[in-house]
């Protein structure tokens, strides 16, 4: 049985996490915060296997910390996620005359001077607390923004994010099937956000992040090398007062060698290079429960890697982090 597109079954299944989701929406954020701490501490004791794939990442990413420090690290994560959640139910209210009440933007000559080109702008970014936010936020502020995500398994609670998102001004482009509708996007000259740090399942480059090779996604290479669209790195940082301090770097500057393979290995590596050293100053604000590193490079790709990384080493990649905060 389908009830306006979805399965009876999944009806049944979303309506306790609608309800969740209407009543965050309704209660003061301080209310709403203090639920969602409660509800992330409860689930850092019961989610015994996301919790196990956490340590097990932590401890890759950092040999050199304690197991209580990773310990104490994860609850912040979980804290975290869960006010992640209580602040995207908060999405759909934001507009221009409220949105400084949410996130404090910083740099954004940066981003203006890359969207003033008018081919597009590229904004990697991390499955981080508030990363739903930040697009949503620069949306309600006027700003053509694009925010590419994976479709939900269930129809009703897919239905409904989509919904909170846009009341906010902001686009959504749904991964499965996305790059045309990306492609028009930049050529548009919008602004298109993509989190980048997830395991590339597919048609991945592999990069060091976090020390580590890993299966990378190569869209916002591909897509700038392509369109011309600059690509500018953007993080943020939770302040006391439950609002958010979101910068934007300069545009990365990189001169395409002609040799497609390296150029989309080298702009991933820049990429990855940033990311890696804003978790490392903030690891309790990135989400640690997906399998990063579940796929190992082999031997002979990780020489040939290795050569890579060295060669453009040599001709000049570097990554700017005097910026990350």
């Amino acid at each position: 049985m389908k009830i306006k597109g979805g399965k009876f079954t999944d009806f049944i299944l979303a309506s306790p996490v609608l309800v969740i989701l209407e009543l965050t929406r309704i209660l003061p954020r301080p209310v709403g915060y203090l639920f969602w701490d409660v509800f992330s501490r409860l689930g850092y004791r019961l989610m015994g296997k996301r919790i196990g794939i956490m340590r097990e990442n932590l401890s890759m990413a950092f040999p050199e910390k304690k197991a209580e420090d990773l310990d104490d690290l994860g609850r912040k994560v979980y804290i975290n996620i869960g006010r992640t959640y209580a602040e995207f139910c908060k999405i759909g209210s934001l507009n221009a005359e409220n949105v400084s009440g949410f996130v404090t933007f910083e740099g954004m000559e940066n981003l203006k001077r890359a969207h003033e080109k008018g081919k597009g702008v590229i904004v990697p970014t991390l499955h981080c607390y508030n990363g739903e936010l930040i697009p949503a936020a620069l949306a309600a502020s006027g700003f053509p923004a694009h925010w590419v995500i994976r479709e939900v398994d269930n129809f009703y609670i897919d239905r409904k994010m989509d919904e909170v998102r846009k009341g906010s001004g902001l686009n959504t482009i749904k991964k499965e099937g996305a790059y045309r509708n990306m492609i028009r996007a930049v050529r548009r000259g919008e602004i298109l956000f993509l989190t980048t740090d997830q395991k590339a399942g597919f048609n991945e480059v592999w990069v060091k992040f976090l020390g580590l090779w890993s299966a990378t996604v190569r869209s916002p290479a591909v897509l700038s090398l392509k369109t011309g669209a600059s690509i500018v790195p953007m993080f943020s940082i939770p302040q006391p007062d439950h609002t958010h301090r979101a910068y934007f770097l300069p545009a990365i500057k990189y001169d395409p060698t002609g040799d497609a393979k390296m150029d989309v290995f080298a702009i991933t590596q820049i990429i990855a290079d940033l990311q890696t050293e804003f978790i490392k100053k903030h690891p309790e604000l990135w989400l640690w429960l997906h399998r990063k590193w579940s796929m190992s490079l082999p031997r002979v790709q990780e020489k040939e890697a290795e050569l890579m990384l060295q060669n453009a080493l040599k001709t000049g990649l570097k990554a700017d982090r005097s910026g990350i905060k």
